[in-house]
């Protein structure tokens, strides 16, 4: 936390004197244990098995669970053939992981199974071992004192229960009833480390009521392990309760799951308690969904990951209401429609919501990134036909679609040669509204026919070990250093002013325009244009264009390619830029410019993409745009995986790095240039994919 105290004032001018006064007053609740008292801890013997209803709501839902579990996928459901043909993949994808399951081992935030043990220490952390303390009040845990927190809340979000659920059958009964149980055993309510996060119990209690419902007529389904059930919907129902305002003045995914929690809980448990809980929660979300999902779709998380946690929170939100033969309300149906349109329009291959890539989003990534999947392996998509939300189809994306309150750029380019051609995703946020996820201010994503090219450089961890070098070393991945953008006298876009805020938060402008460069709609627009103020303080701005289909790249005889022009101007004399582009893993070679080149020829950059053997060219030419007197030239380098810096890594799943290639161009002392970079590509697999 930054201690300035003109820090703390930027603080109140950002989010107001209400807000900061909450959260001190939230701080001081948990610190005099008027949140402890207000959420005990205790026994389960002490919670009522029974709900208020006498169960009328459970046998509904039971009832209606069937009829969207087991309706077949189609493109009438769905919108979309490709779509549609998920369900088998996921299916797929789903019955590998529970055999995983059924033998001890289990994938963490989406990657490659590990072998845990049949029951895992619930309080450990399965990535190093760090545990949290047993048997404690959950307002005494300390978030990030016992490594990355999330490592140990992973497996107790009950990810396990998805792919046992979605492949059925009695052993996946069984095994799931012998991780449920042995949970509860270990986590009493309001005890440890995974009774801190509201959201987690949020999450978990999707999962638990998933499987419950799934497995109704098994014999591994018995009356004690139903009353056990009950009492964690009780459980988790108060425990959301009691703090949701905390969650909500976060203003982000954690009070949407919080209500979408709530609401479950209410509705299930019924009675005077329920009836409270389901209008405290539906209250509560229309505010929310007002407030973050914009007007045109965009999210307040400035994150695809966390988009797809909005979208599948919406879809389970709405699946209660059917279940509860309910109608969905406008206002849920209205965000929910606006958000899945985003999604579908950062995705890549028709699967935003990873059924076929066994749980991973095709989407393109950008934010923070931690790999949160809380519908997996088509379970998505099942929800979202049982819950009657409509998705918007289109059989061909338009070449252009700028949401300009998201501060996204998607477009759609074509190749000259058959695929899926180029794929560009530029963040171009005007004002903020909420705290932005990275400073990616102009941050550029790539796919060249299904591969990533141009990669977001992930998260990896939130709290990354102390002893490792490359944590210690530079900056963060989130920082502008780590993405597709520029930066200036080496300055970040903003400044760290804790863990997850940034300050201050700039603005910017974005304008599709003509050839002419006259501001034009999408459908007419053959450029994009946007700029950024982060260093006004300096007297300096950058501005980016950007040419996805530049005649010059593609005059060459490659398949396809762009180019990206950005100009650097400084009000206060002469000033060092530096534009970095983090690109796909492969065979490489940084090239000098020809001896006959012109002075303003760089070099070339040449890589042979190890995903689907495409090659990508990148040539630059820099430009002196002002009257200054510059005798040196831009200074080019090549990193792979650096071994004590985050430079030339990219994290496309939570806790997992990936070699990538970071090049980096240093730019002399000049108070007005513009440095032009030119991508072009030729071949690849069409079928070939990226992380």
């Amino acid at each position: 936390m930054n201690a300035n105290p003109l820090r703390y004032l930027q603080l109140v001018r950002t989010f107001g004197p209400r807000w900061v006064l909450f959260r001190a007053g939230n701080a001081l609740r948990m610190r005099f244990g008027l949140l402890k008292r207000a959420t005990p801890m205790t026994p389960w013997r002490a919670v009522p098995a029974a709900f208020d209803d006498g169960g009328d709501a459970e046998r509904r839902w039971v009832a209606g669970w069937r009829e969207v579990w087991e309706q077949e996928g189609g493109e009438q459901e769905t919108g979309s053939g490709e779509r549609g043909n998920n369900d088998a993949a996921g299916a797929g994808a789903a019955a590998k992981i529970a055999a995983e399951i059924l033998d001890g081992r289990f994938r963490l935030f989406g990657g490659e199974p590990r072998e845990i043990g049949r029951l895992p220490r619930w309080n450990v952390s399965p990535l190093g071992g760090a545990a949290a303390p047993e048997g404690v009040h959950w307002t005494r845990i300390r978030p990030f004192a016992h490594g990355d927190i999330k490592n140990i809340w992973e497996l107790s979000r009950w990810p396990w229960a998805w792919p046992l659920a979605l492949t059925g059958g009695n052993a996946a009964a069984d095994r799931f009833w012998e991780l449920a149980d042995d949970w509860l055993a270990h986590n009493p309510p309001n005890t440890g480390v995974n009774w801190f996060c509201g959201q987690e119990a949020s999450l978990r209690l999707f999962a638990a009521v998933a499987a419950r419902l799934t497995f109704d007529a098994s014999p591994a389904t018995t009356p004690l392990r139903l009353a056990r059930w009950r009492q964690l919907v009780r459980a988790t129902g108060a425990r959301v309760a009691a703090n949701l305002d905390y969650a909500l003045s976060q203003s982000n995914n954690h009070g949407v799951s919080e209500c979408c929690g709530l609401l479950t809980a209410g509705a299930l448990t019924g009675g005077a308690t329920g009836a409270k809980w389901t209008i405290i929660a539906e209250h509560a979300l229309a505010a929310q969904l007002a407030s973050l999902v914009y007007p045109d779709g965009g999210f307040a998380q400035h994150s695809a990951n966390y988009h797809r946690l909005l979208v599948h929170d919406l879809r389970w939100a709405s699946l209660v209401f059917r279940l509860e033969r309910r109608s969905t309300p406008p206002w849920l149906a209205d965000a929910a429609a606006r958000a899945e349109d985003f999604l579908d329009a950062i995705d890549a291959a028709g699967d935003a919501t990873g059924a076929a890539t066994g749980g991973r989003s095709a989407a393109f990534l950008y934010g923070a990134n931690d790999g949160a999947d809380i519908l997996p392996l088509g379970a998505a998509e099942r929800i979202l036909r049982g819950s009657g939300l409509k998705r918007r189809s289109e059989t061909r994306a338009p070449a252009a679609r700028h949401f300009p309150d998201a501060g996204v750029l998607v477009w759609n380019g074509s190749a000259t040669a058959g695929g899926d051609g180029l794929r560009l995703l530029l963040r171009c946020p005007t004002a903020f509204r909420h705290r932005p996820s990275h400073a990616d201010l102009l941050h550029l994503a790539a796919r060249w026919r299904g591969a990533d090219v141009l990669l977001s450089p992930g998260s990896f961890s939130y709290n990354p070990p102390p002893n490792d070098p490359r944590a210690a070393g530079g900056p963060p991945l989130s920082s502008a250093f780590s993405h597709n953008t520029v930066t200036f006298e080496g300055h970040d876009q903003m400044e760290k002013f804790s863990r997850f805020l940034y300050l201050p938060w700039p603005t910017g402008s974005a304008v599709l325009r003509n050839d002419k460069g006259e501001p034009v709609p999408a459908e007419n627009a053959s450029r994009f244009v946007a700029s950024h103020d982060a260093w006004k303080r300096f007297g300096a701005r950058h501005e980016r264009f950007l040419l996805p289909d530049d005649v010059e790249t593609n005059a060459s005889g490659t398949d396809g390619g762009f180019c990206v022009a950005d100009n650097f101007f400084s009000t206060t004399g002469k000033h060092r830029w530096r534009i970095h582009w983090l690109l796909a893993d492969g065979d490489a070679a940084l090239l000098p410019p020809p001896p006959d080149a012109p002075p303003n020829e760089g070099g070339s950059l040449k890589l042979r993409l190890a995903s689907t053997g495409a090659l990508c060219e990148l040539h630059w030419t820099f430009y002196v745009i002002s009257d200054d007197h510059c005798e040196t030239a831009p200074v080019a380098t090549l990193v792979r995986a650096d071994p004590h810096s985050f430079r030339g890594w990219h994290s496309p799943l939570y806790q997992t790095l990936r070699p990538a290639w970071s090049f980096a161009l240093e730019l002399p002392p000049v108070s007005y240039s513009l440095v032009q970079t030119f991508f072009s590509f030729t071949g690849g697999d069409t079928t070939g994919g990226g992380d």
